[in-house]
């Protein structure tokens, strides 16, 4: 979907970015890392989460952002 669709900004969860067809195929080169934010302390600091551990696990997320066209190769 990255590919043919060209968005202007990504985000994505850590198991997405180890997918084999982001090794295979460089979709990323023309995107630029730009956060990698989380919210961890905060769920941690929550007494009571019911489903604890998936929320850990989507508490982070990696954004990147398309290279304007003057700074691609």
């Amino acid at each position: 979907m990255i590919a043919p669709h060209r968005p202007q900004w990504l985000v994505l969860r850590p198991y997405e970015l180890i997918r084999p067809a982001f090794l295979d195929n460089p979709v990323l080169n023309n995107d630029r890392f730009v956060a990698l934010p989380g919210v961890n302390a905060q769920l941690a600091a929550s007494p009571f989460l019911p489903g604890h551990r998936w929320n850990d696990f989507e508490a982070r997320h990696s954004v990147f952002r398309r290279k304007s066209p003057a700074s691609l190769p």
